[in-house]
């Protein structure tokens, strides 16, 4: 039976063909090809959402490895004015330019609770001292042992570590 609302005159869609995926490993020639497998190395100027980053896909490792280092001059250009272009923009939409190092968060790091190279903790007047490592809102790195009193007025003196 046939579908009375065909269009007699419009295109037949080709049937899809399914081809295996190459490994991006492998090198392949570049080709126009969108569908195909890729490979994209991100270059990212800081740790923040707000720093720039610069994208480069290959058609696989090989491909995006020559694209970097075929053109390495024009690279580092690049990676110099979009610094310079992150940092204004930054300044346009916030009033200050971007975090490139550490996000522009203060706090504690990953790991900021434990004291280094297994050292003890020494005690205070209130108990066992707590190990406290981090960046301050002033953007100055801390670490050492702080007082464990929930009352800041009679806190024993920090032991602080370089």
């Amino acid at each position: 039976m046939t579908d009375p609302f065909e269009d007699p005159f419009a295109p037949q869609a080709e049937a899809p063909t399914t081809t295996e995926t190459p490994s991006p490993w492998e090198e392949t020639p570049v080709t126009a090809n969108t569908d195909a497998n890729y490979t994209t190395v991100i270059l990212k100027g800081g740790k923040g959402f707000g720093a720039p980053s610069i994208s480069i896909r290959g058609e696989n490792i090989v491909d995006a490895l020559k694209q970097m280092k075929d053109h390495e001059t024009e690279l580092q250009e690049l990676i110099r004015e979009a610094a310079k272009y992150g940092k204004a923009f930054g300044k346009l939409v916030d009033g200050a330019a971007p975090a490139f190092n550490g996000g522009g968060q203060a706090g504690k790091p990953a790991g900021a609770t434990q004291a280094p190279n297994g050292e003890t903790a020494p005690t205070c007047a209130h108990g066992t001292m707590v190990w406290k490592s981090g960046i301050s809102k002033a953007g100055n790195t801390y670490k050492g042992y702080f007082c464990p009193s929930q009352d800041r007025d009679n806190q024993c003196k920090p032991q602080f570590r370089k």
